[in-house]
Parts: structure tokens; sequence; C-alpha cells
């Protein structure tokens, strides 16, 4: 199943991400990122990848990702 993952530069901005979510009501978690994404920190944010643009919107102004990556995820 596809899924979109955002990284991060900091635990702190992946945590503030999880709440931003969990508030707007934006489905998705927190994982450890992917051997192969290249990320500061070691959290991503797995959601659908139908979630981008609210997503986006509710970042804006907060908080810039340091990557948005499509893949198939099994986590």
């Amino acid at each position: 199943m596809e899924q979109l993952i955002i990284s991060f530069h900091t635990a702190t901005e992946a945590m503030e991400v999880e709440d931003i979510c969990g508030k707007q009501k934006i489905s998705g978690r927190l994982i450890p990122v992917p051997p192969d994404i290249k990320a500061d920190c070691g959290l991503a944010w797995r959601t659908d990848p139908g979630n981008r643009e609210m997503l986006k919107k509710a970042l804006e102004g907060k908080i810039v990702p340091s990557g948005w990556d499509l893949r198939e995820c099994r986590y």
C-alpha cells in the first residue's frame, strides 16, 4: 500500500506534527524513518497520500518538513 512519508529536521518538529494532526483529525502516525530516506531526526509521519494538501495547509507557517516521499510501506 502506497503511503506518504514526511521526514523532519528535528524530533520536536515530528512530535509537533503529531499534535497538529491529532487536533485537525488528519490520520497518520509517527514511525522510524525508513533506512533509505535521509533525515536529520529518526522520526517520520506516515499518512495516506490523499492527506497531502490538507497536511501542507496545517503545517504552513509552522513546520517545514525535510522531505515528502511516496512509497510502498509495510509498517
